[in-house]
């Protein structure tokens, strides 16, 4: 599941190429950023339910690092139904559920964000810090958030400061 996780940014720019190429070619053509043209319509929703499944494949790629992947089945659940969707309406743009499934897709997707934003803002998840150890033993844990030297570690040094009047040799 991992390595899938790990695909979020193709995911993402996937979403983003589409919804780009959406705009700018509705701009071109008919002169207005979001004309009422059915595939372009269809694009614009499977580009933004797209980048928001990219999005949400890092928290839960995040989450499943940290050992809190408790929520990712229903993340991945609207992640995958926003761009099955979404993707139904690109293949028929013209069809009379077309409107729907791009609606459904897009809300799905843009639902399992928010879900993943709250979710995150509540219960932030980390991966593990990794442990660093110094060469004279002891080990100490070090996180971007805290210093080295505020862990207490039994490394001691066995130069003075420098002495810049004896030269080595």
């Amino acid at each position: 599941m991992r390595g899938f996780l790990r695909a979020f940014g193709v995911i993402f720019y996937i979403g983003f190429f589409a919804l780009v190429a959406a705009l700018a070619y509705s701009l071109m053509t008919f002169g207005v950023l979001f004309a009422e043209h059915s595939m372009l319509a269809a694009l614009r929703a499977f580009g933004g339910a797209y980048m928001a499944a990219g999005f949400t494949m890092w928290v839960m790629l995040r989450r499943a690092e940290a050992g809190k992947a408790g929520i990712n089945p229903l993340l991945g659940f609207l992640a995958l139904a926003g761009a099955i969707l979404t993707l139904i309406a690109v293949a028929f743009p013209n069809r009379p559920f077309s409107d729907v499934l791009q609606l459904a897709g897009f809300g799905a997707g843009v639902a399992g964000l928010l879900i993943a934003l709250i979710v995150t803002l509540f219960d932030p998840a980390f991966p593990k810090p990794v442990a660093k150890s110094w060469p004279e033993g002891g080990t100490a844990v070090l996180t971007r958030f805290s210093r080295a030297d505020d862990h207490g570690s039994t490394y001691s040094s066995a130069q003075h400061e420098d002495d810049l009047t004896v030269s080595p040799g």
